[in-house]
């Protein structure tokens, strides 16, 4: 009896200390991001998503996200999981959300190989996903936020219809 007592205790420390731990970077990427600072959120990630995409695109890929959703106006953490090993821990905290154009669950995923947790996942399910992921033209669900069908190469966005860049005849017909 003992025993389990004291792995119990063991046990409850290691998820309480590491939410202890994980909480806080958490809470300071998603205030980042709240607050449009993404550089400052992009300081935050790891060196696996970094090697995946730049400041840039890390800027866009927010900025999309947010336009669909709108500004978050609230969440309650709904699960926390972490996984330690000699290699680096994993740490995963799921959040239900209410934003501004409707609700979705935010996932965040952290890890901790050199002794500091950074964030290598973020993620927003939410159905206001689906009416821009599907294409405008034929249909097909793209997989991404991308600019454009990997099916037919149109713009995903009716928005984008207009070339940014006109010519001067175009532009003369407008005046």
């Amino acid at each position: 009896m003992l025993l389990v007592v004291i792995c119990g205790g063991g046990f409850a420390w290691l998820i309480l200390g590491g939410k202890a731990e994980v909480e806080p970077i958490v809470e300071d990427f998603l205030a980042r991001l709240e607050k449009q600072d993404y550089s400052g959120a992009y300081n935050r990630l790891g060196t696996e998503w970094k090697s995946i995409d730049t400041l840039e695109a890390f800027t866009k890929l927010e900025k999309r996200m947010r336009e669909v959703t709108g500004p978050l106006q609230s969440r309650e953490l709904e699960g926390f999981n972490i996984q330690r090993a000699t290699g680096g821990s994993i740490a995963v905290c799921t959040y239900t959300g209410q934003f501004a154009n409707g609700a979705g669950s935010i996932t965040i995923t952290l890890t901790d190989s050199s002794g500091s947790w950074k964030v290598v996942g973020h993620r927003i399910d939410s159905p206001l996903f689906i009416q821009v992921l599907t294409c405008p033209h034929c249909g097909a669900v793209s997989q991404s936020l991308a600019d454009y069908c990997p099916s037919c190469g149109k713009p995903m966005r009716p928005d984008a219809e207009s070339s940014p860049h006109q010519t001067e005849s175009e532009q003369a017909a407008q005046d």
